[in-house]
């Protein structure tokens, strides 16, 4: 379990244009040098759908000295097609996973600053652009939202991360209307003593622990239901 989320670390695959990859790929390269699974938290491919690697709250495998405090995003592509010289060659649909991505991590972690990982580990071409100038542009076209992204109606987020009593946000909102099918629920955005009461409810419905916590086997259930 990581105990601080100090950086947003985003990564490329150093992979060419091509090449179309994704976790499970990742996965099977990085058990292949002796790690446990993939050591990134997210991966977003070349057509933008994104891929979910370690728990959100776990400690990835992604940055020299400084993966007990970040959360890693790779974007599948990064060099030429020598498969070594560092090239921007992310597609559209990809740079608005990653905007949208980024935003939902800073509502969550508002204290992470985001980088690239030559930014922490110089020396390196990846994520081959400049995260900062990325970052600057993106604040000033809409402080995070994004200029050209529109938003599908409801709410789908990217992250599904653990949520309990005193968790607030639109993420608890969005926990709260899908339970709002089944029984009755304010939703506020607040997770108080009543949505604790209706996720209780809700694990022992699909015969899960009724900790009242919602993890991931919690919004596996939920969302099985979309």
């Amino acid at each position: 379990m990581r105990k601080s989320t100090d950086f947003i670390v985003i990564h490329c695959s150093a992979t060419p244009a091509g090449m179309d990859i994704g976790a499970k790929e990742i996965d099977r390269w990085h058990r292949a040098k002796g790690w446990f699974r993939i050591g990134y938290h997210f991966v977003i491919r070349r057509d933008g759908s994104i891929e979910y690697g370690r728990e959100l709250n776990a400690v990835g495998a992604h940055a020299v000295g400084f993966n007990e405090r970040s959360i890693g995003i790779c974007l599948v592509g990064g060099v030429a097609n020598d498969n070594k010289t560092p090239e921007n060659n992310y597609t559209p649909a990809q740079w608005l996973t990653l905007e949208k991505l980024v935003a939902e991590l800073e509502q969550q972690f508002p204290k992470a600053k985001v980088v690239g990982h030559r930014d922490l580990n110089p020396g390196r071409g990846c994520p081959s652009f400049n995260v900062k100038d990325w970052q600057e542009r993106r604040k000033a076209l809409g402080n995070g939202q994004g200029s050209n992204l529109k938003e599908p109606k409801p709410y789908k987020p990217l992250v599904y991360s653990v949520l309990r009593q005193g968790s607030k946000g639109p993420l608890v909102k969005t926990l709260q209307a899908k339970l709002s099918r089944f029984y009755q629920i304010q939703v506020d955005g607040v997770f108080g003593p009543e949505t604790t009461k209706v996720v209780k409810a809700f694990q022992q419905r699909e015969r899960l622990m009724d900790d009242g916590i919602v993890g991931p086997r919690t919004w596996s259930a939920l969302l099985r239901y979309d």
